[in-house]
């Protein structure tokens, strides 16, 4: 295993372990599934260079809403926006 191959591999841990803990979070209600989709979709498109199956969902919901605040964002809106959506 070359240098290159060896680091390429420490980042795909490190993206999984990501990914993991992401997805955890979801199960433990810390992080709404917006802001994990969004996350997720990154980490997939990273990982995987191209949409994989198990990451489609992620993307679609990433993909239709896009235009909602969440995390920090949402704190800085008023709620007009978030009712008209």
């Amino acid at each position: 295993m070359t240098e290159e191959e060896y680091y390429r591999k420490i980042e795909e841990y490190y993206t999984r372990g990501k990914i993991i803990a992401i997805c955890e979070a979801v199960l433990a209600e810390e992080i709404g599934i917006i802001a994990a989709s969004r996350r997720l979709t990154a980490l997939g498109l990273k990982l995987f260079d191209d949409h994989d199956a198990d990451f489609i969902t992620f993307v679609a919901v990433d993909s239709e809403t896009d235009h909602l605040p969440v995390d920090i964002e949402r704190t800085n809106c008023t709620t007009a926006p978030l009712v008209s959506a």
